[in-house]
């Protein structure tokens, strides 16, 4: 079976600026003003970001891993990896100017990395937020 590796840009023009959402209140303002799909792995919330928080070009990025899903390494681990899944994705296909809240699900840990990505992209899809820069931006190829 071949290695199926994906191919992304990684040229400074396409990548976009992410800082973290940290506040309780910001939490809050996307769980309240925002949309939300759910996927398997976990569900993504997005809000149009506020006006005190925007600068252009940028998306806000937060992350809600409860002690539910086990111990602080197995929350780590989880974080890690949707960490490693918002830098391939939604650094290069996110719409600007939004905030995106993952809460991760215990299949998160266990789940595929291609299914993640698959995921993200569908959540990304039903949002109406996928905004890919170049039209070849997830293209897999086969080694």
């Amino acid at each position: 079976m071949p290695k199926v590796v994906s191919v992304l840009p990684h040229s400074a023009s396409t990548k976009r600026n992410s800082t973290p959402v940290r506040s309780r209140n910001c939490f809050q303002h996307i769980k309240e003003r925002g949309t939300k799909v759910v996927a398997k792995g976990f569900t993504l919330q997005a809000c149009p970001t506020p006006d005190r928080f925007l600068n252009d070009n940028q998306i806000r990025i937060g992350y809600i891993v409860t002690k539910r899903q086990g111990n602080a390494v197995i929350r780590n681990r989880i974080k890690r990896r949707l960490r490693a899944l918002c830098r391939l994705i939604l650094a290069v296909c996110a719409k600007p100017g939004y905030d995106y809240v993952f809460i991760a699900k215990h299949d998160a840990l266990d789940r595929e990395f291609i299914s993640l990505k698959k995921d993200l992209v569908y959540c990304l899809h039903q949002l109406s937020l996928y905004y890919a820069s170049k039209p070849d931006t997830l293209k897999e190829k086969q080694v």
